[in-house]
């Protein structure tokens, strides 16, 4: 045939059809990675990727410790509303609430009247405990302060409290 057309075949540049190969000619294959450079490669992603999954429980925990806060805080305010309220229309409260400075557990559904729905994936148990002070001076309007500290245990975390106060004039 008469080709001057460089081909390549299975490996190897010829001139003419049938011809050995040309000397100084450039050889033209495709090469891949190897696997040293493929198992690399597969081990920085694996290590990225887990530095990645690692951040995930810190920001979890995270999340649950702002849940279970929220979740005392609007315990203490649905007792501190309760307490005040019954202050100020009955002058004191019903026999049935625990006394100032007793501790009672107020895991949101156990006492009534606060039927508030849990916030958290897994259910806690508070303990709770205030204290009724009279803060005002002789002849001077009644001033009270009511603290209340609610307080609660988490395997991650251990013992949690949080304390809250209030003044009620009546």
């Amino acid at each position: 045939m008469g080709l001057d057309v460089l081909t390549e075949l299975n490996g190897s540049v010829r001139g003419r059809a049938g011809s050995t190969p040309l000397r100084g000619a450039r050889r033209t294959s495709v090469r891949g990675f190897s696997l040293i450079e493929s198992l690399i490669a597969f081990v920085l992603g694996l290590l990225s990727i887990l530095a990645l999954v690692g951040i995930f429980p810190t920001g979890l925990t995270a999340i649950q410790q702002g849940s279970d806060s929220v979740q005392a805080q609007s315990i203490a305010q649905a007792y501190l509303d309760y307490i005040r309220e019954y202050y100020q229309t009955e002058g004191g409260l019903p026999a049935s609430f625990p006394a100032s400075g007793v501790s009672f557990d107020c895991t949101p559904g156990s006492l009534q009247p606060l039927m508030l729905q849990s916030a958290v994936q897994q259910q806690l148990t508070f303990g709770c405990v205030y204290t009724y002070a009279n803060v005002g001076g002789v002849g001077k309007t009644p001033e009270h302060r009511i603290e209340f500290t609610v307080s609660w245990t988490t395997e991650q975390r251990g013992a949690q409290t949080r304390t809250y106060e209030e003044y009620v004039v009546n």
